[in-house]
């Protein structure tokens, strides 16, 4: 019972009922950020409708453990009836080979590789490669043919 009663007054003294964050910041401060990696590479003016589409399909990241996974699990052929025990296993590998990390988050580790199977889930990621590169193929092809006109 005593152990109940600590436990609680060290619960009270460790909680606070602060908000994580100071005030709010405003937009101006925003301008001088660099844009996020995924920004910067849907924001390319060089790159093709088929190259930009691909990269919204099939988002990269800097982390190179987490986007070597990342290109196997989107382009492979992923099970329903394994996919739950897969996001937990890839989620658990990285989150040990990380646990010296504190700015390692699990959770949104968790979501990512959630989200990268899903992309991959039945070869949907494949189907889906092939439709935009075959469906930019024929508007090529259409755009040849009334130049010839």
């Amino acid at each position: 019972m005593i152990d109940k009663i600590e436990e609680k007054d060290r619960f009270d003294e460790l909680s606070s009922e602060d908000p994580d964050r100071e005030d709010e910041v405003n937009e101006e401060e925003l301008d001088g950020i660099p844009a996020s990696s995924y920004q910067s590479d849907s924001m390319t003016a060089k790159d093709s409708d088929l190259q930009s589409t691909l990269k919204t399909l099939f988002p990269s990241f800097e982390d190179s453990e987490l986007s070597s996974i990342a290109q196997i699990v989107m382009l492979g052929r992923g099970f329903p009836e394994t996919f739950e025990s897969n996001v937990y296993l890839i989620t658990t590998t990285l989150a040990r080979s990380h646990r010296h990390d504190p700015k390692f988050n699990v959770i949104l580790t968790r979501q990512i590789i959630e989200g990268l199977f899903q992309i991959g889930l039945e070869g949907k990621g494949r189907v889906e490669a092939v439709i935009v590169s075959g469906n930019t193929k024929e508007i090529a092809e259409q755009g040849q043919g009334m130049g010839r006109l």
